[in-house]
């Protein structure tokens, strides 16, 4: 933005995000399920660092804005890139670091830190970008590589032997016909990615009723932003205490019923003309969202690591990604295009009801199996 003063080619750089999740994971998949998942994560890391040392060097020498953006959005597709190659390999070793019956606790405490860094990650990286030096946030790199070194991946679980019964390379057709093979997951994969729809509702409404109609102040709004965060937070504190119980999908229907709640009372809210209520109510409908958020991640990621096979891992947990980080630049620009057109209260209320309308299918094909 300070270089171009164009938003148009900052959300072209954004946009490159989700665009390398879809790309690259036919071939992360199955890359992950032929090879020893430590070794992707060590060789993943590895890149990260390489990759901005040459994006650095290239800055150096780079002077034109044009330039600069490509190699930006150049940046941001290979950092993300490897950032999936070490997310996927991740969440498929995890099946053999830890113990079964910790899986949801171990889940509960990826969110947590996840949800602490959303409110954390911006004012440390304002305070440490202007002390710490290239050169040493790459030996804090490199320090992670020998702490990864030494990490055990197989202390639990069966012993994982790279998968060769593929003869070709589409990890995300073959990640799709697994889980087309998976009922439960088929379902709560699909209340997911309404999720994610109804949750680029909110973000896209969000400063529109807020700061455009209502005017608040940027610190307000701040403070009513973070209510989400604050969420998430309580929400993976509660999913660390609590067992999930009985059928995932009953669960998770119950999960979507309070999604379906808060986009009521968000639609609601704006029917009203007072501050002071529509900011309570969004502040309380945000922190609702965001454990909404970790309650229905929780039995899906569990289902994920605890009833998908060893050697399947790595593309049904890339394609489950694709899929799941698609809805959110598509619910982006959806959701960006409506709110030009119709009141944030209508699109709020017409999100409730598809989540609604999902949830009801989700319970019924739940208490089938009850």
């Amino acid at each position: 933005m300070r270089v171009t003063g164009s938003s148009l080619a900052f959300s072209v750089i954004l946009l490159l995000s989700p665009v390398a999740l879809l790309v690259s994971s036919p071939f992360v998949g199955t890359i992950v399920d032929r090879t020893a998942r430590k070794r992707v994560v060590l060789w993943a890391q590895s890149a990260s660092i390489l990759v901005v040392l040459v994006m650095y060097g290239a800055f150096s020498l780079v002077k034109a804005p044009l330039l600069q953006v490509v190699l930006a959005g150049s940046l941001v597709f290979c950092l993300t890139l490897c950032d999936n190659f070490q997310k996927v390999a991740y969440k498929a070793a995890t099946v053999n670091l830890v113990a079964q019956t910790d899986h949801q606790r171990l889940i509960a405490g990826e969110q947590l830190v996840a949800a602490l860094m959303m409110l954390v990650a911006p004012i440390l990286g304002g305070i440490l970008f202007p002390v710490l030096t290239l050169q040493q946030a790459m030996l804090v790199e490199a320090f992670v590589i020998l702490l990864l070194a030494k990490l055990s991946f197989t202390a639990f679980g069966e012993t994982f032997v790279p998968s060769n019964d593929e003869k070709d390379w589409h990890g995300f057709r073959r990640g799709l016909e697994y889980i087309g093979q998976d009922k439960i997951l088929v379902a709560l994969l699909s209340l997911g990615v309404l999720a994610n729809l109804a949750l680029s509702a909110v973000i896209i409404g969000e400063p529109v009723v807020l700061l455009q109609q209502q005017h608040l102040s940027t610190q307000v709004y701040g403070w009513i932003e973070a209510s989400l965060a604050l969420g998430m937070i309580s929400g993976s504190a509660l999913m660390g205490v609590f067992s999930v119980t009985g059928d995932t999908r009953s669960y998770t229907a119950k999960v979507g019923f309070l999604i379906t709640l808060v986009l009521s009372l968000l639609a609601l809210a704006c029917l009203g003309e007072q501050r002071l209520w529509i900011s309570v109510v969004f502040a309380i409908g945000l922190c609702l969202l965001g454990n909404a958020i970790c309650l229905a991640n929780t039995p899906y990621m569990l289902h994920m690591r605890t009833k998908v096979a060893l050697k399947r891992q790595g593309r049904i947990n890339a394609t489950a990604d694709a899929l799941t980080s698609i809805a959110s630049p598509v619910g982006l620009g959806l959701f960006g295009f409506l709110f030009k057109y119709l009141p944030a209260g209508t699109i709020f209320l017409a999100a409730s009801l598809v989540v609604l309308l999902a949830s009801i299918k989700l319970a019924k094909q739940g208490k089938q199996c009850d």
